[in-house]
């Protein structure tokens, strides 16, 4: 069974935060929640690379023109209230004009810092990153380590959709019917895709080339070994795969929703599920391990 040690020293993590979840849905300053005006773009203000190699957070900020415009618009909503990085980033410094090619240019910068010569980029739902990726590159935009991706996939009319996970990991999860199958058979096909990434990432290491992994791949393996041998509740088959939830249970952190905490946070999270399967499957469960299934138990609705 493949374990972290497969991937040790062999990945990042990366993460982007934004004033939007859609590139393409402008926003604008709300009352009553009726909506006056949509002149605002979403944009990437935040995004960051983490090395767990060296522990090291290579991170980029990005202010915009209308900055206080955003803040306006986007006062109210509770997660860009209680998000003390956005806080903190609308009041530091002054504010500058980006462009996509110079978001571009800082993301790619923390990525050649990260120096990865080769594997895998660890994103924890790499759907949302490769929509705002592909928007900065149709916007004028390169990246770095679009040029490394060891997939070319067809991405539809959007042939800047670089950021899918490997072909042959896709091919194992359509293999999942939940309908149908046991949890004891859709943990062997969960080994299997494991086993796959690592595979992927060592072949990816040896030809210098990128392939992306999805975190809620890893958290899914190990939710669902930990429900096969009877340590979980039945509703993490499908659910328990935010960082705030892993965050707290596995690092006992809060999710900062900054780029570089999120990054960092990732990258923990991920050796802890890895662990955490390895000893479920090996039976040599410790403290911590049945502190955090107690924890997700708890939490279970």
């Amino acid at each position: 069974m493949a374990t972290y040690d497969d991937f040790r020293g062999k990945f990042v993590s990366f993460d982007i935060e934004t004033t939007g979840i859609d590139p393409g849905e402008y926003f604008g300053t709300s009352v009553d929640g009726v909506s006056k005006r949509r002149d605002l773009k979403p944009r990437i203000w935040e995004a960051a690379f983490h090395d767990p190699k060296t522990n090291t957070v290579f991170q980029e900020s990005f202010r915009a023109e209308n900055i206080q415009q955003e803040a306006t618009a986007l006062g109210g909503i509770g997660f860009y209230d209680k998000n003390q990085a956005w806080q903190d980033h609308i009041k530091n410094s002054k504010s500058f004009n980006y462009t996509e090619k110079q978001v571009a240019e800082g993301i790619s910068e923390s990525f050649n810092k990260a120096n990865l010569p080769g594997g895998m980029i660890l994103i924890q739902n790499a759907r949302f990153e490769n929509r705002w990726m592909a928007h900065t590159a149709n916007e004028g935009g390169h990246l770095s380590f679009f040029d490394r991706i060891r997939y070319e996939q067809n991405g539809g009319e959007d042939g800047n959709r670089k950021l899918y996970t490997p072909p042959s990991i896709s091919a194992l999860k359509s293999r999942i019917d939940r309908d149908t199958m046991s949890i004891g058979a859709v943990d062997a096909i969960y080994d299997d895709i494991i086993k796959q990434y690592a595979k992927e990432t060592n072949e990816a290491v040896a030809g210098n080339k990128i392939i992306v992994g999805d975190l809620m791949d890893f958290t899914q393996a190990a939710f669902t070994k930990a429900v096969n041998h009877g340590l979980l509740d039945k509703t993490y088959l499908t659910k328990g795969q935010n960082i705030e939830l892993l965050a707290s249970v596995f690092l006992q952190e809060e999710e900062v929703h900054s780029a570089g905490s999120d990054a960092r946070q990732q990258s923990s999270i991920f050796e802890k599920l890895m662990g955490l399967r390895n000893r479920i499957e090996n039976k040599n469960l410790n403290e911590d391990d049945l502190r955090r299934l107690g924890q997700l138990n708890a939490a279970a609705p």
